[in-house]
């Protein structure tokens, strides 16, 4: 027994008009001539209780029509979110990716994890008990909860751009220099390069 199919495009093929075809009226997340697809924005679930069913993406309002039609993985997640589902804040910043707004992933207030003209190495941090977060490595010289102030004998205002903490050049800090080369026991508070006698080479 002979079998055939016949099969219609939008587009003219050439074999004149398909008069038997017929196009579904897809619900709103369906889309093609049987419904066979989702739409952009849903993907088919596969889990045991609606599997074949288009479901919404679920990118928590940071990525909410870009998901992989297939497993639901967004995809493009913005607002400094990340994760299957854009679920989770990328490093460097905090908050609570899941509440579905556009800043709910703040920049780390810890130097270098906003832009790289802060000041030192990059900072850690942790989330203290008040739901904020408190860096807990500040680059040398630097104290505070978000390495805002200077220590002593440093000085210098590291909230201002370009702003870092330096060694007061008042401090005299005994670098225990050698005695035989050194003009004396201090050096330079930044560099702590001791000062050197001059050397006078006869000949």
């Amino acid at each position: 027994m002979d079998v055939s199919v016949d099969i219609a495009s939008e587009g003219d093929a050439g074999f004149g008009k398909a008069e038997l075809v017929e196009q579904c009226k897809c619900p709103y997340e369906y889309r093609g001539l049987s419904c066979e697809s989702c739409r952009p924005g849903y993907f088919m679930s596969s889990d045991g209780t609606n599997s074949g069913t288009c479901m919404k993406c679920n990118c928590h309002g940071h990525s909410e029509v870009d998901c992989d039609p297939y497993t639901g993985q967004c995809r493009n997640c913005d607002h400094n979110s990340e994760g299957f589902r854009c679920e989770q804040c990328q490093s460097g910043f905090y908050g609570n990716a899941s509440n579905g707004t556009p800043t709910d992933c703040k920049p780390c207030p810890c130097p270098l994890t906003e832009s790289t003209d802060r000041v030192g190495s990059l900072s850690t941090w942790f989330m203290a008990d008040d739901g904020q977060p408190k860096c807990d490595a500040c680059p040398q010289g630097h104290t505070g909860r978000t390495c805002q102030k200077c220590a002593k004998p440093y000085e210098g205002d590291p909230t201002s751009p370009g702003g870092r903490c330096v060694l007061s050049k008042s401090i005299r800090i005994d670098c225990k220099c050698d005695a035989s080369g050194s003009v004396n026991n201090s050096c330079d508070p930044q560099t702590r390069q001791c000062y050197c006698k001059v050397c006078y080479l006869f000949t």
